[in-house]
This record gives structure tokens, sequence and C-alpha cells, in this order.
């Protein structure tokens, strides 16, 4: 189908050449009609392709530089895929209006026929709405169908609308109100709609889209709700650090009971010498060592052991399962509290 439309168009605008090179102050340079031909070609490519937004405005840009009927033709048809037949129609009633030049081009006289046939088809296949008010006075009415205002002068008359589905709406001056939802299938053709005013309050608007609840933010359970038992990532590693403190106290410890013992058999009698001052130095090191980590590594295993004692269990309320760890610190001592 391209290289025939291609043609025609080719046929038909070099036809017109001479005319429009009659009037050199006008759109007519062989450069546009070139332009015009190359925009209508790639029109008709995205036609072709599915594209026919894209079409359409090819079509319209090569219509604006020189006028060929089969621009209008297959904008008609572009706007007819898109489901937007009013759009189609307009397009197909002013091709067919178009009144041709008894020399005009066959390609245009032939875009001319086949429009005229394709509006007919067209036509039966737009539906319209007829609308009708119970309980309200029609010359106060503010009509709108999807969105679109209608005089009040158009109740009770055909109102064409492209398919689908559509919110017919009536509304009063004194705020009252009536709507119905209309599914118009292609092809349905008219299609009676009632309105009906009611005596109570105004009937209310379409509605509008749901709105999740308020409430605490995503992740953050409500106070009092069921919970999930507590992640073990933290407690395990408390005891974990713990263990890895009492095994290296414990390390130390040796290392630290051993320099002892070798300083005893080299110092028998104090003062000991200056000469195993190292050695006593290491010997207090590892003591020390051994004894911070032997009570951090208490801590640690004590306060893992209550964090996973305390932690909170499936099914139980946040708040109640709540459970606060602190250090206790005194005078030689040390230690880990909780309440629950």
């Amino acid at each position: 189908m391209r290289w025939i439309f291609a043609l025609l168009c080719f046929a038909a605008l070099a036809a017109g050449a001479g005319r429009l090179a009659a009037q050199p102050d006008e759109a007519g340079s062989e450069r546009q009609r070139a332009a015009a031909r190359g925009l209508a070609e790639a029109g008709l490519e995205l036609f072709g392709s599915g594209k026919y937004a894209e079409a359409i405005e090819r079509f319209e840009s090569a219509e604006k530089i020189v006028h060929a009927p089969p621009h209008l033709l297959f904008m008609a048809r572009s706007y007819e895929k898109l489901g937007d037949l009013l759009g189609a129609q307009k397009i197909y009633e002013r091709l067919v209006a178009e009144s041709l030049a008894a020399d005009a081009p066959g390609p245009f006289r032939d875009s001319q026929a086949d429009g005229r046939r394709e509006l007919e088809t067209l036509r039966a296949r737009i539906p319209a709405l007829r609308i009708a008010l119970s309980g309200a006075v029609p010359g106060e009415i503010e009509l709108t169908i999807g969105g679109k205002a209608y005089p009040a002068e158009a109740l009770g008359s055909p109102i064409p609308v492209n398919p689908g589905v559509h919110w017919v709406i009536a509304k009063t001056s004194g705020g009252r109100a009536a709507q119905r939802k209309v599914d118009a299938a292609a092809g349905a053709g008219l299609i009676e709609v009632v309105l009906a005013f009611g005596t109570g309050a105004p009937a209310p608007a379409p509605p509008a889209p749901l709105r999740p609840p308020a409430g605490p933010p995503a992740g953050v359970p409500p106070a009092g709700a069921p919970i999930e038992g507590g992640s073990l990532v933290g407690p395990l590693a408390l005891l974990g650090a713990g263990v890895l403190g009492l095994g290296v106290g414990t390390i130390t410890g040796v290392l630290a009971l051993d320099r002892a013992s070798e300083l005893n058999e080299l110092c028998p009698q104090n003062p000991c010498p200056t000469a195993n001052e190292p050695l006593a130095n290491e010997a207090r090191t590892m003591g020390t060592v051994s004894t911070v980590s032997f009570i951090a590594g208490g801590l640690g295993v004590v306060g893992g052991g209550l964090w996973l004692l305390l932690r909170p269990k499936s099914g139980r309320p946040a708040e109640s399962a709540a459970a606060a760890l602190r250090l206790l610190r005194g005078p030689g001592a040390l230690g880990v509290g909780g309440k629950f």
C-alpha cells in the first residue's frame, strides 16, 4: 500500500506543479513539494507501523506545506484507528465537502471518493446519548459528558460521543446534581440516559480515587498490634563478641601466668634485677588485657543472653515485649540490668 500511496501523492503534486509554480510567493516551490512528499511518505510508514498519532503529525505537516486530499484521508483513518471517531468524522467531512476543480488530479478525486464511503461506515459506529431529566428544570442545568461541558439546549437531542465509558453529570444552580456512568460501545446507536433528581441531598460528584487510610508509616506496626519475633542478629552478635572476649581473656591470662612463673624462677628473691624488668612489664600487660577481656566478654555473654530472653516474641504486643538493658557500674563492680 505504501508505494501506491506515494505514487498517487507524487502524481497529484506533480500535476499541480504548473499552477503552484505560477505563484512564486506561495508554498509551491519544488523544494516545498518535495518536503511535503517526504512527510507524507513518512506518515504512511508510521501508519503502517501502527503509530497513528505520529502519522497524524506528519500528514498535518505535509498538508500545511501543500494541500492534497490524500493527506486528509490518512489523517482521518489515523484518528479512527486511535478510537477518536469524532475527530475522524471531522476530517472526513472536511475532505468530502471540498469542491475539487474540474482538472483536479485523479488521486485527489479517488481520495475524496474513498473518504465519502468511509465516512458513511464511520457514522454508523459513532454512539450517541440522548439525555432526559427527571425532577429538575432544564433551564437551570449545567451538563457535562466525560468532563466536557454542553449547553442545556442539548438535552433531549442526540449527542455523539466516542466509544467508551462516560460520566454524564447534570447540576442545577441550586446545587442539586444527578449522574450516571454510561458505557457507550461502538455501533450502539442511540442510548437513552435518564438523570433522576431526588428530593434529598445533592448527588455526589464522580468518585475520587481512593486514598490509603491514615496510619503509621509503612513498616511501623500500630501500638499494641501483634508483631513478629525480634531479629536474632543483634543478640547473636553480642553473644559472639562476648565469647570472643572470654577467649582473648583466657589466652592472655595463660600467657600472663606463664610470664609470672618464668619471672619467679629468675627472681627467687626481691628485689628483682632490672635486667628482668621487660619480662615483668609483659606479665603485667598480659594480666591487664586478660582482666579487661574477661570483663567485656562476660558482659557480652550476659547482655546477649538477656537480649535473647527479652526480645519480642511472635504474637506479643510490641509495647509489652519492650525490654531495656543498661550497664550497671559501681565501686569495684560491673553488671547488666534490664526490665521486662
